[in-house]
């Protein structure tokens, strides 16, 4: 095992022992090595030894418990090689598997399944999906409104007046429910909150204690003195202007007199302010502003009247005018904003408001335990919630009680390990605090050990409260080998990124982060490092300067309307020529630049397209970037609609939708034939050109083949699950085949496999049949709700990421672009009716009946500016996650039409001439491009490169692609003529030889071989030594699966003791998206291990070349098929396609294999059924590698064995 050098902030964090310690792990500070080698000591240690089962450690992602276990399997496995006679390693190694590394929700079912007695629960609840939890909790609330118009009327009219003031429904209030909900869900003891919230405005305000009034005056006493700093700085430059005596002009003295005077009540007035801040309220506090004439150049005029030449600076005297507006914006905007009746009144209305909304909710949590009673399920947030009850009480005087369970675990665990310990909630928190040795509610245990970033703290959004891991520094001390009390420890070397990537950082950092603006104060406690030693030196960080444009039509952001497209094609071009001329160097040695080196970052997904069309026009594959939802994905929609109508055949448009889809290919035309008969459906017309009535006897022959393989599958419905009818789907339609041949089709193929594992899911436990799961479906899709799709990870072609912000999280890297930096702050949740902030309650825009309309109240004012501050603090995080997955090289792209060049002169005018602050700058941007241009405009130019401190930076002018080029080329009108008008009406009136039309313009190998074999009957019985609920498609797709992406080297190497290794390589196919976890389970050890025991897999994976899951698509004609059966097809221009499972080459020559897994049969069987399939196989191939395929040959799982094939 290598050895590794910690540093000392590293060995601390490992060698920390008997108190809390919270680490501050900056991006690419090696944390996950410091925490697995910090359990491996933990599981290790000679003289106090502690067993894999005694340690509790919490990760934000299922992959990431995935991986810590297998980094933590590994390291015990190397740590054993090194001692064989240790049985403790050994056995510690066995116990990870059963270990508690998990997410924090599968803890808490973990806990909630071993304690169930305690509970009214049963043990055998299933866990809700996000996407089912959301539609039961709609449901719940639907169910509560219903009763309240019932029971309580005038509560209900009153709540829906209030909000959804006008409208004749209550669908405002119900939009408001779900983010309440999951708000308070985040939150320990809910009913305790609400109650308290409830209670929260029913007390007059008292100016001297109310939270919410000291908010709202803290920020306008800082406004306001900021805006008296601003007139101070405004005088100073009109008497540096016009001197101290000005120039003896009695008129502009005057003015400056008045000036001055304006400017001491102004300061007067901002002391009294501070000093007192009830003054606000008064409605008698206000700054009078005088009239006051600012002379410019020869304006000025003498004692007798006449004009004097004296020259000022236009610029200076309008700055001063600028800045004296603003201060007086400033005072008329705070000075009366809300007196003390206003905030009285909008008191009384909030209590009254809150108790009837609290109290609605209560009842929505009530109505949704039952619900959730009935189906023997729970959600992530019950989970927390039952956890917590499990775990601790609050007592009448609101002291938090320690449980026994909780004394039990905290005796139990040597150590509570949190990961990504900046995106917890306040219950996740207490849950941690309650199971550490000690722990309470004010302070966590000594065995309490918490890693995370909280300038990587993206996920508010999901109720995470970075407050909780500032809170928890705050709270203790720089770590150092002596004391027991708290203790934190600052990781900030940075192994991943290059010198230039690390000073660029911290350069944009240092300068727009501070505890005004982004809630940190970006010090030397903060920066980054530079800890790694990058052989590749790319220079300096770039400034993709983009062409200027006519900017004259923009859309509603005023953004230019082709900005987004000279954007990625500038980049396409700078990619690729990155990509032809770049060398990076790895473990073994160096290398050409690959597209799956490159990642693109943008704020959303709007442009993501126009890059990935950019890129491809210049032959680089790009991905990733569309992130479509899982239900509206194209090959998800097409079996969903197949569902629907399998469920009833009358439903028009599935129908047309799963007919014009790649599963049947009709036409548009074909489509308008049907409907011309005008029956009274899309499924009726069907049926009767079937019948034989009109149209062409090709449509009639195509809707006869559809009407055969949909009677199958309706009758197939009627006697099997939902996921045995999906896997049966599948193999009918052959439907993974033909989405073979599209793009990205290894992420479609994966989607597509997930949805049997939904259907799955819903089968256990739903009692509605199909029809209950498409009901469950649309009711998904209505309150936009969604299923996870499959993982990016199933795509392995060489290809550039297109990714979010929020996507990249936790990746890596050589080179960033990070494009579309203009993108505007999102900061619409405080606009929003209802604001909530946990440490305040909620507020609301107040309605007036008599206007309809709705106005401000103080509350939500004060509220508001908590959430501002918030959104830019997110925002902020969002730019260094950006920034910091850059390993190699950082690329920024950047306008510079006039607009934007134009704002940034002005800006850095301000910020030079000290005019503005640069605090003041940052808090004014409106986009991270306004942020990063904060930080630029301090960069020196010396010769090409920008300099700022010890960090450079270059600018460059983009490059536009050929394609634009050709794209932005001259159309020319064409001349009118009169033989190329006759040649147009001569190929237009020709008529089509439909002799062909009979014949599939595209079919598959699996196609043919059915329709001219004679197929065995179906046995529709279940396999037993399947997992339970697995039907024979799904595991005969799992076995495929597991032989396409597994590592046959290492299994082979590892085939005396297969089980295990088999085992562990369907958890790591898993992890990454692979596989499914059905899948993984359905990986039968004893058929796979037979494979791996065969001569066949020695000669895979000795062969020179091999190629798993090998697509093609060929001209049917160009087969020459001599088939008597097939000969038709000679004369067709179609197109066959199909996936071959394996194709290798040893000693020169190609050998196909095709796995099998189908059961009860014998050699003779499969040869009938597949030796034409395979045929087709190997002529096609022929054609793809220009050499024939010299054997053939099917491997049977069931069988154990190979069969060799004649191929024809």
């Amino acid at each position: 095992m290598p050895s590794v050098t910690w540093t000392k902030e590293q060995l601390d964090a490992i060698e920390a022992k008997d108190r809390a310690i919270v680490v501050s792990a900056a991006a690419g500070s090696g944390k996950t090595a410091v925490l697995v080698e910090k359990l491996l000591r933990i599981l290790s240690d000679r003289e106090d030894p502690v067993p894999a089962d005694r340690i509790a450690v919490v990760t934000f992602t299922n992959d990431a418990a995935a991986q810590m276990k297998q980094r933590l399997t590994s390291a015990l496995a190397a740590a054993a090689e090194l001692e064989p006679e240790n049985e403790w390693l050994t056995a510690q190694q066995a116990l990870i598997p059963s270990a508690k590394i998990s997410t924090i929700h599968s803890f808490c079912f973990s806990l909630i399944r071993e304690n169930a007695g305690s509970l009214d629960v049963d043990s055998s609840f299933r866990v809700l999906d996000p996407a089912e939890d959301d539609v039961i909790a709609a449901k719940a609330a639907e169910n509560v409104f219903d009763d309240w118009f019932d029971r309580r009327p005038d509560d209900m009219k009153r709540l829906t007046d209030f909000f959804c003031p006008g409208a004749k429904d209550q669908r405002r209030l119900a939009a408001i429910i779900p983010e309440l909900r999951d708000n308070i869900l985040a939150l320990p003891f809910p009913a305790d909150y609400m109650a308290q919230a409830a209670d929260r405005y029913k007390e007059p305000p008292e100016p001297e204690d109310d939270s919410l009034i000291k908010l709202y005056t803290d920020y306008v006493v800082k406004k306001l003195k900021a805006a008296a700093a601003l007139e101070e700085e405004a005088y100073e430059d009109a008497v540096n202007e016009y001197g101290s005596d000005c120039g003896g002009i009695a008129k502009i003295k005057k003015n400056m007199d008045i000036f001055s005077a304006e400017v001491s009540n102004i300061m007067s007035a901002a002391d009294c302010i501070s000093d007192d801040p009830s003054l606000l309220f008064t409605g008698k506090f206000s700054v009078k502003f005088d009239k006051v004439t600012f002379y410019s150049s020869g304006s000025a005029k003498d004692a007798d009247g006449k004009k004097m030449d004296i020259q000022f600076d236009q610029t200076v005297i309008d700055s001063v005018k600028d800045k004296r507006n603003a201060c007086k914006a400033a005072f008329e905007k705070f000075g009366g904003e809300f007196t003390y009746e206003d905030i009285r009144s909008d008191y009384i209305i909030h209590a009254e408001i809150s108790e009837k909304l609290f109290g609605l909710m209560n009842d929505v949590f009530a109505e949704e335990r039952r619900l959730k009673n009935e189906k023997n399920a729970l959600g992530f947030s019950d989970a927390e919630q039952i956890a917590c009850s499990l775990l601790c009480s609050r007592l009448p005087d609101g002291t938090v009680e320690k449980s026994p369970l909780a004394k039990e675990l905290s005796d139990y665990f040597s150590i509570v390990m949190i990961d990504e310990f900046q995106d917890s909630t306040a219950v996740q928190e207490l849950i941690f605090r309650m199971i550490s040795k000690d722990g309470t509610a004010e302070i966590p245990g000594r065995n309490f050990f918490a890693v995370g970033d909280v300038k990587q703290s993206i996920y508010r959004f999901r109720c995470a409260d970075p407050r909780i891991f500032m809170k928890n520094i705050a709270n203790s001390v720089p770590y150092s080998e002596e004391g027991s009390e708290p203790a934190y420890i600052l990781l900030n070397r940075n192994f991943r990124s290059s010198h230039h990537v690390v000073e660029f950082v911290n350069a944009v950092f240092r300068v727009i982060m501070s505890k005004q603006n982004g809630g940190i104060d970006y010090g030397d406690d903060e920066s980054l490092i530079e800890g790694a030693s990058c052989e590749d030196d790319f220079g300096p960080t770039e400034i993709i300067e983009l062409p200027d444009i006519d900017s004259s039509d923009e859309d509603e952001n005023g953004d230019s309307l082709s900005i987004d497209l000279i954007e990625a094609r500038c980049v396409a071009a700078k990619i690729a020529h990155l990509i032809k001329n770049g060398k990076l160097h790895d473990k073994n040695g160096e290398r050409p630049v690959r597209p799956s080196d490159i990642c693109i970052l943008t704020r959303n997904t709007s442009t993501a397209p126009l890059f990935i069309s950019c890129l491809e026009e210049l032959g680089i594959s790009a991905s990733g970037a569309a992130e479509e939802s899982y239900l509206e994905a194209r090959e998800i929609s097409v079996l969903i609609n197949l569902l629907r109508c399998i469920d009833n055949p009358t439903l028009d448009i599935p129908m047309a939708a799963v007919l014009m889809s790649p599963m049947f290919m009709f036409s548009a035309e074909d489509m308008a034939n049907i409907r011309s008969l005008r029956s009274s459906s899309v499924f009726a017309d069907i049926t009767a050109v079937s019948s034989g009535k009109g149209t062409s006897a090709a449509l009639k022959k195509q809707c006869d083949e559809f009407l055969t393989v949909f009677g199958t599958l309706r009758e197939y419905a009627a006697a099997h699950s939902v996921e045995e009818l999906i896997g049966f789907i599948y193999d009918k339609t052959d439907f993974m085949s033909v989405i073979s041949i599209y793009k990205d089709s290894l992420k479609k193929k994966a989607n597509l496999r997930l949805l049997p594992v939904y259907a799955a899911d819903y089968d256990k436990n739903g009692t509605g049949g199909l029809s209950g799961f498409v009901r469950r479906i649309n009711n998904m899709l209505d309150s936009s709700k969604d299923f996870a799709a499959a993982s990016a990870a199933v795509s392995s072609e060489e290809a550039v990421s297109v990714k979010t912000i929020h996507k990249s999280k936790g990746l890596e890297y050589p080179f960033i672009f990070l494009c579309r930096s203009w993108t505007k702050f999102n900061l619409t949740d405080k606009n929003q009716r209802m604001v909530f902030v946990s440490n305040y309650g909620t507020a609301f825009k107040i309605s007036d009946p008599s206007r309809l309309t709705a106005y401000e109240s103080f509350p939500r004012r004060a509220l508001s500016l908590i959430m501002e501050k918030n959104q830019r603090d997110e925002e902020m995080m969002l730019l260094y996650v950006a920034l910091t997955r850059a390993k190699n090289k950082l690329f920024i792209t950047r306008r510079t039409d006039e607009k934007s060049a134009k704002h940034r002169e002005e800006i850095m005018g301000l910020l030079e001439s000290g005019k503005m602050r640069q605090e003041e700058a940052v808090s004014a941007g409106i986009s991270m491009a306004d942020w990063l241009d904060a930080a630029i405009g301090l960069f020196k130019k010396h010769d090409d490169v920008y300099s700022l401190g010890s960090c450079d930076m270059v600018m460059t002018g983009a490059e536009l692609s050929e394609a634009e080029a050709a794209e932005e080329s001259e159309t020319k009108q064409a001349e009118y003529s009169p033989e190329r008008a006759e040649l147009f009406r001569s190929l237009m009136s020709h008529e089509y030889d439909l002799t062909l039309a009979n014949t599939a313009s595209k079919i598959t190998v699996s196609e043919i071989a059915e329709k001219h074999l004679i197929p065995p009957k179906a046995i529709f019985t279940k396999d037993k030594s399947r997992p339970q609920g697995i039907s024979a498609a799904a595991a005969g797709t799992a076995v495929h699966a597991f032989m396409q992406y597994a590592d046959l080297k290492k299994l082979y190497a590892e085939k005396a003791s297969p089980d295990n290794a088999i085992a562990k390589e369907a958890q790591r196919l898993c992890s990454l998206g692979l596989l499914t976890k059905i899948q993984a389970e359905c990986a039968d050890s004893s058929m796979i291990s037979g494979f791996l025991n065969s001569g066949l897999c020695g000669r895979m994976i000795n062969a020179d070349e091999i190629y798993r899951e090998k697509k093609f698509l060929v001209k049917i004609s160009d087969l020459n098929l001599d088939d008597s059966d097939l000969m038709v097809y000679n004369s067709t221009e179609g197109m066959l396609q199909g996936v071959a499972d394996c194709v290798f080459r040893e000693g020169g020559k190609y050998v196909l294999l095709d796995y099998k897994t189908d059961r009860r049969v014998t050699e003779d069987i499969l040869r009938e059924r597949y030796s034409r399939q395979l045929s087709l196989y190997a002529r096609a191939l022929s054609m793809i590698f220009g050499e024939k395929i010299s054997e053939g040959c099917l491997y049977s799982f069931s069988l154990g064995k190979a069969i060799g094939i004649e191929l024809k």
